[in-house]
């Protein structure tokens, strides 16, 4: 008869890893029990491994290989995950919060309702990564990299995303709420009817942004740029933006009632049915814009820039009007003639 085999045997949680860090871990390695809550994991070989369901609670695993591993439902609670490397890892439902990710690389992994609850990340990378229904709520991320990623349903209150890069990722309805979103990249992004409600954008890029339906209401920040941006049906009510760009975005009937919008530039955008009811629009740049329909009433144009508009398609009932620069005949013919 055929010798039978031998199975690989179950370590001990401690001799785990032992082995684990110095790289002579056998393949299919079993352990005894669920849990390596605490373990020195520091600079381990786990790549390819079956660890679905482990407790790493508090686990230092930094530098550590975890490549293609099975984490399905893994607990990561405040573990040190300082630059490892989770590439092609599957993590669906893995939870990470608390946890310490700087630095680590997330390439084309599976983090479906995977959970990062205030998690502290820096230059963290995430490459076409699989993130429907991920949680980054009160999460605290700055300058990293979300390439590519699928998105659907994550949330992100009250997390921190300064400076991150998440363009063209697709993020239809995300929840945005009092996030600090400073100098971070949204351009070509599907957020159609996100929430940025109360969120921090000073200087966040949204050029060519899908943003139709989506709430601004109360957010605030100098210089957001939402150029050729589609805003149809978006609320920017009682944002404070001013210095935001606007340029060529289509603004049909979206809502700035109540809104800081000082030397915001709005040059040829589509403003059709827009409402700046009670805006502080001064000083801004409406040269070439689109009205149709649009209210203006009761809000601040002083010193703002009407030029090339036709203003008889707008309500400026009880707006400030001093010192607004109308069409410049003269001006608009030349721009006419340099166009032909």
């Amino acid at each position: 008869m055929p010798e039978a085999a031998a199975k690989t045997p179950a370590f001990k949680p401690a001799e785990f890893a032992k082995l684990a860090r110095a790289g002579t871990l056998p393949a299919n390695a079993a352990l005894e029990g669920k849990s390596l809550a605490g373990a020195d994991l520091q600079g381990a070989l786990l790549a390819g491994c079956e660890l679905a369901g482990l407790d790493f609670s508090n686990a230092k695993l930094r530098g550590a290989n975890l490549a293609g591993a099975n984490l399905t439902g893994a607990r990561f609670d405040q573990a040190d995950l300082t630059a490892a490397d989770l590439s092609h890892a599957r993590c669906e439902g893995a939870v990470f919060n608390k946890s310490q990710l700087s630095q680590a690389q997330f390439n084309q992994t599976g983090l479906k309702r995977a959970q990062f609850a205030q998690a502290i990340a820096s230059g963290t990378m995430f490459f076409s990564c699989a993130m429907q229904g991920a949680d980054f709520a009160g999460a605290q991320f700055r300058g990293c990299m979300f390439d590519g990623p699928e998105l659907t349903g994550a949330k992100f209150s009250q997390a921190s995303l300064d400076a991150c890069s998440l363009r063209s990722a697709v993020l239809p309805k995300s929840d945005f709420t009092g996030c600090s979103l400073e100098n971070s990249d949204f351009a070509e992004c599907n957020l159609e009817a996100a929430s940025f409600k109360g969120a921090s954008i000073k200087g966040a890029d949204f050029t060519n942004a899908n943003l139709k339906s989506a709430v601004f209401a109360e957010s605030k920040g100098r210089s957001a740029n939402f150029m050729s941006a589609n805003l149809s049906g978006a609320s920017f009510v009682g944002a404070l933006l001013p210095n935001a760009i606007f340029m060529e975005a289509n603004l049909e009937r979206a809502n700035f009632a109540g809104a800081d919008l000082s030397k915001t530039f709005f040059s040829q955008a589509n403003a059709a049915m827009a409402s700046f009811l009670k805006a502080n629009l001064s000083f801004a740049d409406f040269s070439y814009a689109r009205f149709a329909q649009t209210r203006f009433t009761g809000a601040d144009l002083s010193f703002a820039s009407l030029h090339a508009t036709i203003e008889s398609e707008a309500d400026f009932s009880g707006a400030t009007m001093k010192s607004v620069k109308h069409t410049d005949q003269e001006l608009f013919a030349a721009e006419n003639v340099k166009k032909k």
